[in-house]
């Protein structure tokens, strides 16, 4: 069934119960992490929020109790500041991040909005960022990435990186208003609706990063992008403190879902004349 943007009418209450258990997938795993670390485990943050349905259309706040870098622990529920009420419902559903705009239909599918800008975190995606979805038919919530990864690597001598912009040379669509399908014994799929969305993804380094000098001290820049095809390649932008550099390729680029696709080291060198593009013929995808 295709996804719409129908909310489902008030009625029913809640159940009681207030705990669940969550798991994450790895990254790159046939079948998910919150950051990842280097064995590329999905791992959560103490305090990290999530959307629950407790077979109910009636989005509530979950929080993980557990502790920074825990890959399963439990959720308790935080308190509403008025009662409200939601459609029954036949599975349990969760997302993480929270989002109190994150609505959900009686086929199973989820609305989320999907920012255009993500926060740098050293060596693996920021704080709420990989989006992550599961559903259940009791309190054991094991979680599926939804999205899948582009990571960069940079060197240069003396390069400090405000941010880093993705864009399709299509067009393509990479952020906004999306749509979760998600079923019992299946992997999620997202699509977006082009109506609300953006071109662009651009990495946000507050504060900025100062890179590795050399191609071994290369530094590493996550970025989560859902599923899709760049059949013309795309263009990045680098904004530093000493300039702009953009780069393109038209070499086609796929994106899958809870997999991680490398760019080989890019060196960025400042000249006489201002900051000098990395090559073409650098741009090696990889696993």
């Amino acid at each position: 069934m295709a996804c719409t943007t129908e909310t489902p009418e008030k009625g029913g209450r809640e159940s009681e119960s207030a705990v669940f258990y969550g798991t994450t997938e790895p990254v790159g795993s046939k079948g998910t992490r919150v950051y990842a670390d280097d064995k590329l485990r999905v791992l959560w943050d103490n305090d990290d929020r999530i959307t629950i349905f407790n077979q109910y259309s009636l989005n509530r706040e979950y929080r993980f109790t557990g502790n920074t870098g825990d890959n399963s622990g439990s959720f308790e529920i935080l308190p509403l500041s008025d009662f409200s009420t939601g459609n029954e419902m036949d599975y349990v559903y969760a997302v993480y991040p929270y989002q109190s705009s994150t609505r959900i239909d009686y086929d199973g599918h989820i609305w989320f909005d999907l920012p255009s800008n993500q926060n740098y975190r050293s060596d693996t995606f920021g704080p709420g960022t990989n989006l992550m979805t599961a559903i259940s038919v009791d309190h054991d919530l094991n979680f599926k990435n939804v999205c899948g990864y582009l990571t960069f690597k940079f060197f240069g001598e003396s390069i400090i990186i405000q941010s880093i912009s993705v864009e399709g040379n299509a067009n393509e669509y990479l952020s906004g208003r999306t749509c979760i399908t998600a079923a019992l014994d299946s992997l999620p799929s997202i699509s977006v609706d082009e109506s609300q969305a953006s071109h662009v993804l651009t990495l946000v380094c507050d504060p900025p990063v100062s890179i590795g000098s050399t191609p071994e001290e290369a530094s590493l820049f996550w970025m989560v992008i859902p599923p899709v095809v760049f059949n013309q390649g795309i263009t990045v932008t680098v904004e530093t403190q000493r300039g702009t550099l953009q780069q393109k390729t038209t070499n086609p680029l796929t994106i899958q879902r809870n997999h991680r696709t490398s760019v080989s080291s890019l060196p960025i060198r400042i000249t006489t004349t201002g900051l000098q593009n990395y090559e073409v013929g650098n741009w090696d995808w990889g696993d």
